[in-house]
């Protein structure tokens, strides 16, 4: 304890001044804690920020898919593809983390259906529409 107040202890009335080595470090330790602190804030909000717009981005794709296919159907494998969809098991791209599948499957009475799959990257289901049908 003696030792801590002798660091912090005032100079004498010589004139000198300005801080002592401890006082410097323990200065420079409080900026290194709070600019790393601050960094790590940035850090965490920069990639939920991306998070949150990939989601943005695959949802949006869905949309516009829905509405080619409740608008204009033939239409909408030009646009699948042309967003970068690959055809497999249905039309499935990558937005990020999380994966859109969109499936239109011709019915009997000559009515297809369209569905839609948001999969985050955990497995979680984002976005569901099952077996749409126009004017349905």
């Amino acid at each position: 304890m003696r030792y801590i107040k002798r660091l912090f202890k005032h100079k004498s009335v010589s004139g000198k001044r300005g801080f002592t080595v401890a006082e410097a470090v323990i200065a420079m330790a409080v900026i290194v804690i709070v600019t790393v602190s601050a960094a790590a804030v940035i850090k965490m909000s920069a990639s939920s920020t991306s998070h949150d717009f990939d989601y943005e981005r695959a949802r949006v794709s869905v949309k516009n898919a829905m509405e080619y296919y409740k608008y204009d159907e033939n239409q909408l494998i030009d646009y699948l593809i042309n967003e970068g969809f690959q055809n497999g098991n249905g039309y499935v791209k990558q937005f990020g983390d999380f994966t859109v599948t969109i499936t239109v499957i011709p019915a009997q009475n000559n009515q297809s259906t369209f569905s839609a799959l948001i999969v985050d990257g955990k497995g979680n289901t984002k976005l569901d529409i099952n077996n749409y049908t126009k004017g349905g």
